[in-house]
């Protein structure tokens, strides 16, 4: 005898279920690793093996290109690729949550924060095996964590909740207008080069303020790096996080307003 599990009796979608079905995205997000990585003997690890290997790689090229400490390079690089990993994710795959579900959501009603909450789990869950990469780097370079590297808590809470607030802003419309994916894939590719992952904030001596100050994805990057390698946040650090956040909550607040009564029309 079959059954039909009900997720939600309600067809349209809002952001409270998130809380309420925790263990819907729970489940699924974890779903998704296992069935990515399923018969690899590293599973996800594989991920952070690749980005170790990138680190080394590149720390020994760019921080003789840019004439710095390859050791406190190394550990710059390193926090910087392992934020940008999950932020490029996050939005990348936030996007397309209604298009690659939508199978899904035909059979069963599922509301899009629920589908915001799996994308980000998932991606949260490869940035924490990422991040014994960049403590092993700590380490390795002659560095240790410091009582300022509990800083990294709050800001991985922060990223989760940038995350969800992204997919529900983006999902939808994705859904609608289906070239929006890849002009953020495009935008993203542009903002990895534009934003100082592999040179220093220092070099942009001239356009500082629009590269780095006024970069909202260096902000984002900041809230992992700068813990890992005991920095000081940037000046402005507070304000710059503010409005990111802000202005992405009020934009999903906005398209889940707009685009609740329309979502199960556009798969």
């Amino acid at each position: 005898m079959g059954f039909q599990i009900i997720v939600s009796d309600n067809p349209t979608t809002g952001p409270f279920p998130f809380l309420s079905m925790w263990r819907v995205w729970f489940i699924q997000g974890n779903q998704d690793i296992q069935l990515r990585y399923k018969r690899s003997v590293l599973g996800p690890f594989w991920i952070s093996a690749s980005l170790g290997s990138l680190v080394i790689g590149l720390a020994f090229l760019y921080s003789e290109i840019f004439q710095q400490d390859v050791r406190e390079y190394a550990i710059f690089l390193a926090g910087g690729l392992i934020a940008w990993n999950y932020i490029t994710a996050a939005i990348s795959e936030g996007a397309t949550a209604v298009i690659d579900y939508s199978i899904e959501m035909r059979g069963v009603r599922m509301p899009l924060s629920v589908l915001a909450g799996r994308v980000v789990y998932r991606n949260m869950v490869i940035l924490m095996h990422n991040l014994p990469v960049g403590i092993a780097t700590l380490y390795l370079c002659g560095s240790e964590l410091t009582t300022r590297s509990l800083l990294i808590i709050p800001g991985i809470l922060t990223l989760w909740i940038f995350g969800v607030a992204v997919s529900i802003m983006l999902a939808p419309i994705s859904a609608r207008y289906r070239d929006l994916p890849e002009i953020i894939r495009s935008v993203l590719q542009l903002m990895f080069f534009l934003t100082p992952i592999f040179w220093l904030p220092d070099q942009a001596t001239g356009r500082r303020a629009i590269f780095v100050d006024g970069n909202p994805f260096n902000t984002l990057v900041d809230l992992i790096r700068a813990p890992l390698i005991g920095k000081d946040y940037p000046e402005h650090f507070a304000i710059s996080l503010s409005l990111t956040l802000g202005i992405t909550i009020a934009l999903a607040v906005l398209s889940w307003l707009t685009t609740r009564d329309k979502l199960y029309s556009w798969l």
